[in-house]
This record gives C-alpha cells, sequence and structure tokens, in this order.
C-alpha cells in the first residue's frame, strides 16, 4: 500500500483526481511495472489505497477553502468597521 501511496504521490494525484486516471497512472508507471510485487495487488487493494489518499487532500483541500473563507470575511469585516470609523469620525467632526 506504502508503494501504491507513493505513485500517487510522484504523480501529483490530488483531491479532484478520479479513480480512472489514478489507476492509469498506478498501471502506466515504472514503478509497477518493475516491481514484480507491487503488480500482484489486486485491484481492489489500489483503490482502497486511492479511496484513503484521496480522503486526506480532500480534506487538505476543504481546510484551505476554508481558511481562505474566514480570512475573505475578517477582511471584509475590518472593511466595515474602518467605514464606520470614518463615518462617525466623520459626523463628529465634518472637516475631517
Amino acid at each position: 500500500m506504502e508503494k501504491v501511496v507513493s505513485i500517487f504521490k510522484a504523480h501529483s494525484v490530488d483531491a479532484l483526481t478520479r479513480w480512472r486516471d489514478a489507476q492509469r497512472m498506478v498501471t502506466e508507471s515504472t514503478e509497477w511495472k518493475d516491481d514484480t510485487e507491487l503488480r500482484k495487488l489486486p485491484q481492489l487493494d489500489v483503490l482502497l489505497a486511492f479511496e484513503d489518499f484521496s480522503r486526506i487532500k480532500t480534506n487538505e483541500y476543504e481546510a484551505v477553502v476554508r481558511k481562505a473563507e474566514v480570512e475573505k470575511a475578517k477582511r471584509v469585516r475590518l472593511g466595515r468597521e474602518g467605514f464606520r470609523v470614518r463615518r462617525m469620525i466623520s459626523v463628529v467632526n465634518p472637516n475631517y
């Protein structure tokens, strides 16, 4: 399984990679062709390794997206607060 995961990493399999493409990458890799023990693995084991790897990559991707959303919300909130402060200052001191 570790060998299969290393092939996934070497071929930049990510959260959006389909099983069909990942399977092709594995079976066409030199590691697969050179390692008879690896070729003896049932396709179900390769699929399970892909599912686990894909789940990890999906979680990483979702964490990055959540972080970006939080940062955007923070920028927007700070912008609103800055606008309110400027507005209050202009009400108190119209020449500001």
